[in-house]
């Protein structure tokens, strides 16, 4: 849903992941399953195009809790400066949506990644580069689920040094 005003723009939806497995017993006998991997709630308060205000809570599966909860700062020309609960830029495959996960486990690496952090970061970009970074502590939620707990600092760069019809070079360290 969406709704629009004089200079403001509030959305209101949701997504859910649900997986089963049904077997034919044979040998070894398995029980048919089935579970809400995500089942998210998500708000967003845009105002004046500068502003965004974000809460996103989900109640499925075994990571429930908030999610993408915070305010954002839109209003510098290619800089964004974030405060909340939100994803930590570290690694490339926490930073994209689940909705366009083409498996359906993240990568290894992501479990490196500390992923939902409640802290302040801020990204910039430029025509073949990008950097971010922030100072985090625990996430908000499920603290029997953290990957990380403590403070610290985060940076990221990427650059795309060679970009061509049909090809791309995408490099990236962090820390």
């Amino acid at each position: 849903l969406e709704f629009e005003g004089d200079g403001w723009q509030w959305q209101f939806g949701g997504r859910v992941h649900a997986d089963s497995a049904w077997f034919d017993e044979d040998v070894t006998p398995f029980e048919d399953e089935a579970d809400f991997r995500r089942a998210r709630v998500k708000s967003r308060l845009t105002v004046d195009h500068d502003w965004r205000l974000s809460a996103e809570y989900d109640f499925g599966g075994t990571n429930t809790g908030w999610k993408n909860t915070y305010l954002q700062y839109r209003g510098w020309k290619r800089w964004r400066v974030t405060a909340g609960n939100h994803i930590a830029p570290l690694g490339l495959a926490e930073l994209g949506s689940s909705n366009d996960d083409p498996f359906m486990e993240q990568p290894l690496a992501s479990a490196l990644n500390p992923g939902l952090l409640t802290g302040v970061s801020a990204n910039t970009w430029g025509r073949g580069w990008t950097a971010a970074g922030g100072v985090f502590g625990d996430e908000l939620s499920n603290e029997s689920q953290r990957k990380s707990e403590g403070e610290g600092g985060v940076l990221r760069f990427t650059a795309a040094p060679s970009r061509g019809q049909g090809t791309l070079l995408h490099v990236g360290i962090a820390g």
